[in-house]
């Protein structure tokens, strides 16, 4: 206890991993929506929310569904498109400013 942490350090308990994140709060979601619906709502949630919050919900979850090593269609979709979308982010708007993540 009392031990300081840096400010790099996220604790399992960040809202960033809650069952519904900003980002999803925001609209951003797999199923029901097409790339194009998506994307739009990418666009919108940068400026309020930073690419890096960003990429690193989506990483998140990609990483949490691939260690549930379900191999159900649902779940090879959603990492899927996860992984299109973060490959869209980083294109269009990642300079360099942070370290990309690993999925």
């Amino acid at each position: 206890m009392g031990t300081k942490l840096s400010s790099s350090y996220t604790p399992l308990a960040d809202p960033l991993f809650s069952e519904q994140s900003d980002l999803n709060k925001m609209g951003y979601r797999i199923t029901g929506s097409t790339r194009k619906e998506r994307w739009e709502t990418l666009k919108k949630a940068i400026p309020v929310m930073g690419l890096r919050k960003i990429v690193t919900i989506i990483s998140a979850n990609v990483r949490i569904k691939k260690k549930q090593k379900s191999s159900d269609q649902q779940s090879h979709y959603a990492i899927t498109e996860w992984e299109y979308d973060l490959s869209q982010l980083k294109e269009k708007y990642f300079h360099g400013e942070f370290k990309w993540p690993n999925t």
